[in-house]
């Protein structure tokens, strides 16, 4: 046939009226094959519990919840933990569901994604009386059987109310957990670094910046000091110098007597009163030796003088002269007593001012010691300070730190209260699923609508399909167009009574023929459709509540 020079509606009747049967054979076997297939497919049925997420009944401003993850993302979790394969495996068994697959010999694996598929989750707002900014989440699922697709939805609604309420005091408690093993690591840092800060003030003690002030008032008092020890000095060596003067000029007396006492001879009467002179002066140094012994060592040189002089006055008594006059004697004798009490008082405050002045420079040298020292410590402050600085620092940074996890720690135990006496976030059920009136799925109607569609546009798409496979003519317009040469005379077609009974034939073995194959098609739509849950699943998957999860 050819279709180049346009087409029109009564070319399309035309076609039609030639090709009836092609396109009833096209509608039929199209409309048969899918309103059976529809027909009997199973019936599923999906049910849906909704679930309130209620807010924290103790205001937050009171106690901060540890759980600060978002709803969807905490359903995903849960969801993780629900449709794992143990759980699913028990649920399976538990109501018996899939029975059909494991008739097919389906592996467990199908039949748990299976059920993964037919499980929705989906967040929802404002539903019947739950205020638009009330957050409700709806827990669906789908199955052949009324019954069991109830009783797994509210199964499964009571675990997620169950797991939220697990999940959240596991994690409250884990965050606890946590902040009690950062105290312990932190309390170990501050115990370290204040055991650094302390070995490092006992190390330096007198160097430390908050000595600074002490140390120079102290260096202050020793300049101080030193200065009135060098005038005491000064002061004493005068007395000394003076004292010596005195000293020489007794000792010059002291000879020209021992001389004139010399060419004197003694009686016995006036050695008598020498000799008891002489004890008395003896007995007098042999004190003086006593308290020096007591303040110095035998070495000390005022020590040695005292025992010389007490060694040669009891020599001097051993050998003195028994031949010196009497009267002239005792004189001389009385005379030189006194210079020598004189004499002993002379060196025994010159042995006092020696103590003295050793004591004084001593003290001088020790006050310059201690502002050499008190001088080094002042010096080595500003480093010492930079140090103890920089110490103070990592241990004040530490400390800060320890603080704030020990309010944090105390805060996430009452968060742990909080989630045990489940006062927190909660999951309730607010509607249970139901038993359902009628099927979800399939929507038999819609599909017999869609099938009745196809069937006519595969009617129109059979019959032009066979009238381009077609290359005769069917009347005389179309041989004119198709050719030069002028048609003389058209010979309508002579149908003999045998043409009629072939045709009659030809259209009861078509009728048959077509009978039959619907009849074959009813069959194989029945026998795929019936009991094919996973094809109902397949039609209706994109109109059903999407499921949580990554």
């Amino acid at each position: 046939m050819d279709m180049t020079n346009g087409f029109s509606l009564d070319i399309l009747l035309n076609m039609l009226r030639r090709r009836f049967w092609i396109a009833v054979i096209f509608f039929s076997v199209v409309l048969t094959a899918t309103a059976s297939l529809v027909f009997f497919l199973p019936d599923i049925y999906t049910t849906t519990s909704v679930i309130l997420v209620e807010g924290q009944q103790v205001p937050q401003d009171y106690v901060k919840s540890t759980v600060t993850m978002g709803l969807e993302r905490r359903l995903q979790t849960i969801s993780q933990e629900i449709l794992s394969r143990s759980r699913l495996e028990q649920i399976i068994e538990q109501y018996g569901l899939y029975r059909e697959m494991k008739k097919q010999g389906k592996s467990n694996e199908l039949m748990i994604q299976a059920m993964r598929d037919d499980i929705g989750i989906q967040i929802v707002g404002r539903r019947g009386g739950i205020s638009s900014d009330t957050v409700a989440f709806e827990v669906s699922y789908t199955n052949p059987d009324p019954q069991k697709s109830m009783s797994v939805t509210n199964a499964l609604a009571s675990f997620y109310i169950e797991e939220n309420a697990k999940f959240r005091v596991r994690q409250s408690t884990g965050t606890t957990e946590f902040l009690g093993k950062q105290i312990e690591e932190t309390k170990k840092k501050l115990d370290e670094h204040e055991k650094q800060i302390t070995s490092y003030k006992q190390h330096y003690m007198g160097e430390l910046p908050e000595q600074l002030d002490s140390n120079l008032s102290t260096l202050t008092m020793l300049q101080k000091q030193m200065e009135v020890l060098s005038e005491s000095i000064s002061h004493t060596q005068t007395r000394r110098d003076l004292l010596m003067r005195r000293i020489e000029r007794s000792q010059a007396q002291a000879a020209t007597d021992e001389e004139a006492l010399a060419l004197v001879p003694l009686s016995s009467d006036s050695r008598s009163t020498g000799q008891n002179t002489g004890f008395v002066r003896l007995e007098i140094l042999k004190k003086q030796l006593a308290q020096f012994r007591s303040r110095f060592s035998d070495k000390h040189p005022d020590v040695i003088q005292l025992k010389q002089q007490i060694a040669a006055l009891q020599e001097h008594q051993q050998n003195e002269s028994t031949d010196a006059r009497e009267q002239e004697g005792t004189a001389l004798r009385s005379g030189s007593d006194r210079k020598a009490h004189e004499m002993f008082s002379l060196q025994s405050e010159q042995i006092s001012i020696d103590a003295d002045v050793r004591r004084l420079m001593g003290e001088l040298d020790k006050a310059r010691n201690d502002i050499a020292l008190y001088q080094k410590r002042v010096e080595n402050t500003p480093r010492h300070e930079q140090e103890l600085t920089a110490l103070s620092r990592d241990y004040n940074t530490i400390r800060d730190s320890y603080a704030l996890l020990l309010k944090k720690y105390d805060e996430a135990q009452v968060a742990d209260k909080l989630e045990e006496l489940q006062k927190g976030e909660r999951f309730k059920l607010l509607e249970a699923a139901v038993l359902p009136a009628e099927p979800t799925a399939p929507k038999r109607g819609r599909f017999f609508l869609i099938g009745l569609a196809l069937s006519l546009a595969a009617a129109v798409a059979g019959v032009l399909l066979w009238e381009m496979l077609d290359t005769s003519f069917h009347c005389v317009s179309d041989l004119r167009k198709f050719t030069k040469v002028p048609v003389l005379v058209a010979i309508p077609q002579i149908v003999t009574k045998t043409d009629r009974w072939r045709i009659r034939f030809r259209r009861s073995l078509g009728a048959t023929v077509l009978a039959a194959t619907l009849l074959v098609l009813m069959g194989a739509s029945y026998w795929f459709s019936t009991g094919n849950e996973q094809l109902v699943r397949l039609l209706i998957r994109p109109s059903t509540g999407a499921l949580i999860r990554e």
